[in-house]
């Protein structure tokens, strides 16, 4: 093969699969190494089709993104020549950074697990842009994650979905408003969204993703969350503190913030959308006055998040 024709992203899809005994998971994770060494892969990612991973008792989901048998794709701040695009995608991002001895914007391992297929895509359509245009990276994310969460028409389909089952009785132009306030936040798994008694800065959409709530007392009672449910509108509505810490179960999560001071310009300059959260924080209260009311009062379950 002449330079240039070397696969540039491989995805392997796994969603159809049950179940791997511990056999089939150690091939899998040899084949890893074995693509990446022999084939010049840029950027392996394996599609699980669940939020935790392999389901195997093997534990592949940590070995195929071992970081002591692979390398990495560093992101500088220069924009690769013409000339250049007949070069690997990584031969190009180090001689960029090696000629330019620009500041590293990111650095990407070689291998990665998702959760979905359309999850991986966007990740390697992420990479491959990031890798043409480092000034993309720079403009659209906090370098938090790599890659930035981009706002995809599947986002943004999936955000106003949950906006129009939240406030039926708004109008499409009231929640166009609200959504534009928003801004898209991505975790991985067993990152902290926020910890109890830190201070309430927003509420957020939860879209992509499964979260828990844990309350951090003797009880140590917990919640789950998932994609459709707010968390935080009590304490950004009430300023308090948060009642509990929120972590994230799934491998990835994706999340829609209202910060608290888009909050506070609402109430000034549109309050009656502004009313629409005060009237989801009154539903969220009704909702733990009703589960007290028909469970004993000191029971825990359903916690204030």
């Amino acid at each position: 093969r002449e330079a240039g024709d070397e696969p540039a992203v491989v995805i392997l899809d796994f969603t159809n699969t049950l179940g791997l005994d511990s056999s089939a998971a150690q091939s899998i994770a040899k084949l890893k190494c074995f693509l990446l060494k022999n084939f010049n892969v840029e950027i392996l990612l394996f599609v699980t089709g669940h939020e935790d991973g392999f389901r195997c008792f093997f534990p592949l989901s940590h070995k195929v993104v071992d970081r002591s048998d692979m390398s990495s794709i560093r992101i500088v701040e220069h924009r690769p020549s013409v000339l250049e695009h007949r070069l690997s995608l990584t031969a190009r991002a180090l001689a960029n950074y090696v000629e330019s001895k620009s500041s590293l914007i990111a650095e990407i391992p070689n291998t990665r697990v998702c959760e979905t297929l359309d999850v991986a895509l966007i990740f390697a359509e992420d990479v491959l842009i990031a890798l043409e245009d480092p000034s993309i990276l720079q403009t659209d994310s906090s370098n938090e994650h790599f890659p930035c969460v981009r706002t995809t028409s599947q986002n943004i389909n999936k955000v106003k979905s949950i906006l129009e089952t939240l406030f039926p009785g708004a109008s499409v132009s009231e929640l166009d408003t609200l959504y534009a306030l928003l801004s898209p936040e991505k975790y991985q798994c067993g990152d902290t969204v926020w910890e109890q008694g830190d201070a309430s800065e927003s509420l957020k959409f939860v879209v992509e993703g499964s979260l828990i709530s844990l309350l951090e007392d003797e009880q140590g009672a917990t919640e789950s969350i998932y994609p459709g449910s707010t968390i935080g509108e009590l304490g950004l509505v009430n300023s308090i503190h948060r009642l509990t810490t929120v972590k994230v179960l799934s491998e990835e999560a994706i999340l829609y913030s209202l910060s608290k001071d888009k909050w506070e310009s609402l109430t000034q300059q549109n309050p009656r959308v502004a009313r629409y959260i005060d009237m989801l924080v009154i539903q969220y209260l009704a909702h733990r006055v009703q589960h007290v009311s028909t469970n004993n009062i000191l029971d825990k379950r359903s916690l204030p998040v």
